[in-house]
């Protein structure tokens, strides 16, 4: 059997009612890609390859890529970056905790949502080595793609190194794991007015408290609003 994953990127998630500047993710990045077709070179050579175990995980594996170069300043005061032309761009693509290890956050605004129940989880990139992974740790989470429809970012920890961090377009800043057996299918689209304040309004759900929000009350909430069909509805119309 397939599940059909549907997949968008947006940069104006976050910017409700800020007049910002929003962009055809066609324009500005490239959608998810298998990790099979991005592995890296020792990889292919190591005789990890041939692992069973390791294999079955990469093969439901998908990367992210750093859509832009950015340069990060780091010291005990926290993170920063003084590249202004890439929050003028993006809308918004740079979160910084005011905590010196985070978590900090590059707001990719990967937006999946799939025709059936589908868990998925966000992975530290482990096998690629580039300046991200030298330097940071990528945050796992999870949740289930066909029960809530809200952006993935890459949220990460710092590992206390001062001076700067050059990260170049292209380097793989986090994996996304489909937790299933079954076929994936991606497919694209873009996000209309009214699913993106559908998002932003769901991605707002865990607010609603001072404490934790557990995921089913989230996928109750997201029930009790008739959210999941009419967004699937809304989705296949603007499929590209």
């Amino acid at each position: 059997m397939t599940i059909n994953v549907y997949c968008a990127q947006e940069a104006s998630f976050y910017n409700e009612g800020v007049d910002g500047i929003e962009h055809s993710a066609d324009l500005l990045v490239k959608y998810i890609e298998p990790l099979n077709k991005n592995l890296p070179e020792w990889y292919r050579d190591s005789h990890y390859r041939k692992c069973p175990a390791a294999t079955n995980v990469i093969k439901q594996c998908y990367v992210i890529p750093l859509y832009y170069d950015i340069n990060f300043s780091y010291s005990e005061h926290g993170l920063s970056s003084n590249d202004n032309r890439i929050i003028d761009f993006t809308g918004q693509s740079l979160a910084w905790s005011n905590q010196s290890i985070g978590p900090h956050q590059i707001i990719n605004n990967v937006l999946l949502f799939a025709d059936k129940p589908l868990t998925v989880t966000t992975l530290h990139p482990y096998l690629h080595v580039n300046e991200f992974t030298r330097n940071f740790n990528v945050l796992t989470a999870e949740y289930d793609i066909g029960k809530w429809c809200r952006p993935i970012n890459t949220a990460f920890i710092n590992n206390y190194r001062e001076g700067n961090v050059n990260i170049k377009k292209g380097d793989i800043v986090s994996y996304i794991r489909f937790n299933t057996t079954e076929k994936i299918k991606i497919h694209t689209f873009a996000v209309s007015s009214w699913l993106r304040q559908q998002v932003y309004s769901a991605t707002n759900m865990v607010n609603i408290t001072t404490t934790v929000t557990p995921l089913e009350e989230v996928y109750r909430l997201f029930r009790y609003h008739n959210l999941r069909n009419r967004i699937l509805k809304d989705i296949k119309e603007n499929t590209i």
